[in-house]
Formats: structure tokens, sequence, C-alpha cells
């Protein structure tokens, strides 16, 4: 009886631990550096593969002639809300490859607002208004160690002005490259 009752107990554990690790975590504090910008961000659970991703940080951008008047980096503040559907969970999971702290491909439709607070570039007085930039984006996210990680990834999506006080506001196309180091706290 005691062979039955052994062989019970480890296929609970194994069942379970396989299918909390086919989801994401309940919530991930996290500080990402990048080329250009630094952010801290959180990821909540919505769902088993669902998170949302929210970040505030300072942006950085090279502008173009059209919107500044010269081809300059310039860092923004950036506030920011992501749903991320994190889809090959499982597939990592059979593979025996890891899937802690959200570790896999996925989709996300990043809405990105940067307030006219301030900016940071070699020109004065540079200022990009309170644009709001919402971009599908496909990226992966893996874990370098427990704590550290990085993310690759890329979208195209579209810039919206949040006024039409400027002459010739209109809407233009917007990249969002994911180049990133982090460091989760927990």
């Amino acid at each position: 009886m005691k062979l039955p009752y052994k062989l019970l107990v480890i296929s609970l554990v194994l069942f379970s631990s396989c299918t909390y690790s086919q989801e994401v975590e309940k919530s991930i504090f996290n500080i990402q550096t990048g080329v250009l910008g630094f952010w801290a961000n959180n990821e909540v659970r919505l769902g088993n593969h669902w998170a949302l991703h929210s970040e505030i940080g300072l942006d950085g951008s090279i502008t173009t002639k059209e919107i500044s008047g010269g081809e300059f980096p310039v860092f923004l503040p950036v506030i920011s809300v992501e749903p991320r559907y994190f889809y090959n969970l499982p597939k990592r999971q059979a593979n025996n490859k890891d899937t802690y702290h959200n570790s896999g491909n996925f989709f996300s439709l990043s809405m990105k607002w940067y307030p006219n607070w301030f900016s940071i570039s070699q020109k004065e007085n540079t200022r990009i208004g309170d644009d709001i930039f919402i971009i599908p984006t496909w990226g992966i996210k893996r874990n370098i160690n427990w704590n550290f990680n990085y993310e690759l990834g890329g979208g195209l999506g579209l810039g919206i002005p949040a006024s039409n006080k400027e002459a010739g506001a209109i809407l233009r196309p917007i990249y969002n490259i994911l180049l990133r180091i982090g460091y989760k706290f927990y």
C-alpha cells in the first residue's frame, strides 16, 4: 500500500508543478534598461496565458526632421499599458524549457502615452506633444538566471496626436523595438 500512495503523491506533485508553470505568474515587478531608455514595470496575471504589462519610464527615440527639426536622440517620459498573450508556455514546458517569470513568446497591443512634461535632448526646448501610440507587437522574454531577464521584439503601429492644435497633426507610423535587459525584484 505504501508504493501506490507514494506514486499518487508524486504524480500529484508533478501534475501541479506542470500546470502551474504553464500559466503566467501572478505579479512580477521588474526594472529594465535598453539601448535608449530605462523603465520600471509590473506584469499582473489576467488569465492562464494573459498578463497586463504596465510601465513607466524614460523612453529614447531618434527624432526626424519633420517632428523636431533635426535628427538626434530625445528622451521622453512614457506611461504604457500592454496586454500580453504568452502563446507558447505549454510547448516550452513540454520541451523542458523554463517558463518561470513568464519566459515565453508573446503577442501584445502596446498603448503608450508620452506626456508633454519634459524632454532630455541635445537641442533645447524639444517637445513632442501629448501623443498616444497604439502598436501591435511580437516579442520574446527569456531568463538569464533567477533575477535577470531580457526581451527582444518589435512592432509597427500608429501615433495619434492628442491635440489637433498643431498644424498638420496627422496619424503617423511608429516602431516599437524591444532590446531590453532587466532585473526582477519579486
